[in-house]
């Protein structure tokens, strides 16, 4: 067997069964990214250096304190393949934890290439997501690989965001400000004309999962009117049931009470705090010739449900205890 037929084995073997291959190549101690694992099994003899030959010490680069070795180049044959969608999409299904070493390889510190793949994947993205029906899987392929590309720690992340915000057809943010001024015919149905925006909305949300992605639409949202209209629906904070938009709303808010059964309680109430996703209000006022806090806030039940309140609070207290006069 010499090294073409090798070659050809595993080519074959690659068009059908690519887990296959991958398992050969983890099985001799390659990893995702074809690096080799150093141990007992992976050693390989090396011949002494021959007098013609020298040996010639050979600088790595320092990143972080440590050195590493450059990566392997890649010709222009592979980058031409390695710039199409279509490969990533059937790599994510076949062999994710390979296809996403690749795209991280290819794309690391290359904004030409990150564009065109990110161009591709916006416009893909919007043929599916137009469909009335939620075909999950196509888009949840796109939508992870458009994290992975904000995932790659090479200092492209804000010029790779705001591509994907503001691709001039499909950009995130310029679809869902149309759709939300003013929704197409194509894109509506009688149900809910407003599907393509929320879907948009939902995508924008997930890739804030990515480590540095708000800070950098914030970033964004200050210079791109769209960036910042899109930046109004989406709750910024983790576990926060809040849009952006809402919190304003809440904290900006002043709630005047009026006509209630017991006068003392009438008047304006102020932000103070948020509970359970909703504006908790205070004022200061008098009952019983004493000086005292009323307190309108939503409180949990134990039957697990919510109920508004209004209540005067121990100072130093927290609403929704026994010592509250509701």
């Amino acid at each position: 067997l010499n090294l073409e037929g090798f070659l050809n084995y595993h080519t074959d073997q690659a068009s059908y069964s690519p887990k296959n291959v991958w398992r050969d190549l983890h099985a001799f101690g390659y990893r995702n990214d074809l690096t080799r694992a150093a141990g007992p099994s992976t050693s390989a003899p090396t011949a002494p250096p021959s007098a013609e030959e020298p040996v010639v010490p050979v600088a790595l680069p320092v990143v972080n304190g440590v050195a590493r070795a450059e990566p392997l180049p890649i010709t222009e044959n592979c980058r031409n393949c390695l710039a199409m969608i279509t490969l990533y999409e059937v790599g994510m299904t076949a062999s994710e934890a390979a296809t996403r070493a690749i795209a991280k390889r290819v794309c690391v510190g290359d904004s030409p290439l990150s564009s065109e793949l990110i161009h591709q994947a916006l416009g893909k993205l919007l043929t599916i997501a137009c469909d009335n029906t939620w075909n999950h899987n196509p888009i949840n392929v796109i939508n992870d690989f458009l994290r992975l590309l904000l995932s790659v720690e090479d200092g492209l992340q804000r010029e790779r965001l705001y591509e994907i915000l503001m691709q001039p057809k499909a950009g995130l943010a310029i679809v869902i400000c149309h759709e939300k001024i003013r929704p197409s015919n194509c894109h509506a149905n009688e149900f809910n004309k407003f599907f393509l925006f929320e879907r948009y909305v939902s995508f924008v949300q997930e890739l804030l999962t990515v480590p540095g992605v708000t800070t950098c639409l914030s970033s964004i949202a200050e210079v791109e009117q769209k960036v910042l209209f899109t930046r109004g629906f989406l709750r910024l904070i983790p576990g926060y049931g809040l849009t952006d938009n809402e919190d304003r709303m809440v904290r900006n808010t002043v709630v005047l009470v009026e006509h209630a059964g017991i006068p003392e309680v009438n008047g304006e109430y102020h932000f103070t705090d948020i509970r359970f996703n909703a504006g908790f209000y205070t004022r200061r006022g008098r009952y019983m010739h004493k000086d005292v806090q009323f307190t309108l806030y939503k409180c949990s039940l134990k039957n697990g449900g919510f109920q508004w309140f209004l209540s005067i609070t121990p100072d130093g207290m927290e609403p929704g205890t026994s010592s509250d006069l509701d």
